[in-house]
């Protein structure tokens, strides 16, 4: 399991708190909080709409990623952000909704992005290698989109939780936890494996590992705190990403 390492830049700090407040600083460009706004969303769904397209439309994968930069544009250009009401369901089944409405037009969009020159209206990163779900391997793009969704939160989790933890000092709970439960099944050691390797004891190990996870978890929970609009969401998102 490898943390992905696309990104759109800003700080996360500048988040907004909850899908309800991410869809209010989208109302207009003018919007002090727009920028912010507009890189949450992006942040958020890119990949999981990037693999919905390339799948559902068997599209190259350049031709993907220009159509993932279409739909975010015709969002922000239309007024459907505006229509979303928490009330009424989630966010990302709302999402599917309008990506399979704009796909349907997918035609028209990729000739209004080869009008324009093809220019990319948000800067991003080269897709990290191993991220290019080949049409020929999957058929699934609704199964896709929620791997990418599941594997996004998780592993920005994950990426954040070993940034403090190495702020704090504590690197070696970041290896133990990277070591056993990032491993492949057939790689994975054992904890007395471990703890002769880091020069630690077995009870060591564990320690790290139970703070380890507990930390991810906690994390876990903000990220999908931050991607919800209510608590009823937030438990609905949290059973679904554990398929409870």
């Amino acid at each position: 399991m490898r943390a992905v390492d696309t990104s759109l830049g800003g700080s996360a700090n500048a988040f907004p708190v909850t899908t309800a407040g991410l869809v209010d600083r989208l109302r207009g460009p003018h919007d002090p909080d727009y920028r912010a706004g507009l890189e949450a969303l992006c942040r958020d769904y890119w990949r999981p709409v990037y693999a919905y397209i390339r799948i559902a439309q068997a599209r190259s994968n350049e031709d993907a990623k220009d159509l993932t930069q279409a739909f975010f544009a015709w969002l922000l250009e239309g007024d459907a952000l505006r229509k979303y009401a928490p009330e009424k369901g989630g966010f990302r089944p709302y999402l599917k909704i309008l990506l399979r409405r704009f796909l349907a037009h997918s035609d028209e969009a990729m000739a209004a992005l080869k009008r324009g020159g093809g220019t990319r209206t948000f800067s991003i990163d080269a897709l990290p290698e191993g991220f290019d779900p080949s049409p020929a391997e999957s058929s699934d793009p609704e199964r896709l989109f929620e791997q990418a969704w599941r594997n996004e939160v998780v592993h920005r989790a994950i990426d954040e939780v070993r940034r403090r933890r190495c702020a704090q000092g504590d690197a070696v709970a970041v290896h133990v936890y990277e070591s056993y439960v990032l491993s492949l099944p057939a790689e994975q050691p054992s904890y007395a494996d471990l703890a002769r390797t880091l020069g630690l004891t077995e009870a060591d190990v564990k320690a790290c590992l139970v703070r380890m996870r507990r930390d991810v978890q906690e994390e876990i929970r903000r990220q999908l705190s931050r991607m919800t609009a209510n608590d009823e969401e937030l438990a609905a998102e949290w059973n679904a990403l554990f398929r409870r």
